[in-house]
Formats: C-alpha cells, sequence, structure tokens
C-alpha cells in the first residue's frame, strides 16, 4: 500500500483512513521523487508484486497521480493494482487511459 497524499475532498467523521486526524493546513501530497524512490525499493527486493494499493486522502488530488501510474507501469511484474478514492474527484483522461495497462482490479 502506498499512500500518497493526505488531502481529501470529504470530512467523514470516521474516515478509516484518519484524515480528519490531520489539520488541514498540514495536510500534504508526498513528494513524487519519494514515492518514486519506493516503488524502485520495493521492486528491486522482490520477484513479483502481486498487487499494489493507492491511497489517500483522495489519491485523485495529488498532482502527480499520472506519474505514479506511470512509474508503477515500468514494472512488468505487477499483477494488479487498487485504487481506494471517495468518488468525489474526476479521474484525468491520462489516468483512464493508463487505467487499462495498470490491471486495475478494483476501485473502492
Amino acid at each position: 500500500t502506498f499512500m500518497i497524499t493526505t488531502h481529501c475532498s470529504l470530512k467523514c467523521k470516521y474516515c478509516c483512513a484518519y484524515m480528519n486526524s490531520y489539520p488541514v493546513e498540514k495536510r500534504n501530497h508526498f513528494p513524487y521523487e519519494q514515492i518514486a524512490l519506493d516503488i524502485d525499493r520495493i521492486f528491486s527486493v522482490v520477484d513479483a508484486v502481486g498487487s499494489v494499493t493507492i491511497q489517500g486522502g483522495e489519491p485523485f488530488l495529488h498532482p502527480d497521480i499520472d506519474r505514479i501510474v506511470a512509474k508503477l507501469l515500468e514494472y512488468k511484474h505487477l499483477f494488479s493494482s487498487n485504487f481506494k478514492y471517495n468518488s468525489r474527484s474526476q479521474a484525468r483522461e491520462e489516468f483512464i487511459k493508463q487505467m487499462e495497462y495498470l490491471k486495475l482490479r478494483r476501485v473502492n
């Protein structure tokens, strides 16, 4: 699971990701460079990954979501991916195209 942002477009009282625990002014998007480094590190020590989950907050609010997905696409031994999001944000067209290649199995 990659937590890529603490930003969210909702204010759910019982948020399962505890986003309400973060003051609004301290919420952030984790830098793409750090996420990419984490992805590289994980894939460098395993033969294959059955599933990756991308979550936040709201992952589609991350300004580099397209680049994050493209980074995952570099690895041919990733078998599926999941995105946990609240369905209130619009996925950009480029991301929608990438989802097919990323073998997206679930969006919840």
